[in-house]
C-alpha cells in the first residue's frame, strides 16, 4: 500500500533493514547502509540525473522482507 504526499520530487532511501515478520512482529535481520544500498558510486553523474546512487537489490532467492524508510529533498 503507498500513500502519495505532496513534497519535493528527489527520493532516497533513509534506512534499510532486512527481517522478517513472525506473526505481527518485526524480527530484524540487519540493517544496510552505505556499501549495502550504493547501486552507482559516480554521485557527480547522479546528481546531473536528480538521483541520489542508492537503491535496493533483490535476490531470486531472498527469503527475507526488505523495510525501508524514504525521505525526500530538493
Amino acid at each position: 500500500m503507498s500513500t502519495f504526499i505532496p513534497g519535493p520530487v528527489i527520493v532516497a532511501i533513509d534506512r534499510h533493514d532486512e527481517g522478517r515478520f513472525e506473526g505481527r512482529i518485526w524480527v530484524p535481520r540487519r540493517h544496510l547502509n552505505g556499501d549495502d544500498i550504493m547501486l552507482d558510486y559516480d554521485l557527480a553523474k547522479k546528481a546531473l540525473e536528480n538521483k541520489t546512487g542508492t537503491g535496493l537489490r533483490f535476490g531470486s532467492s531472498n527469503e527475507f522482507v526488505q523495510l525501508v524508510k524514504l525521505y525526500r529533498y530538493e
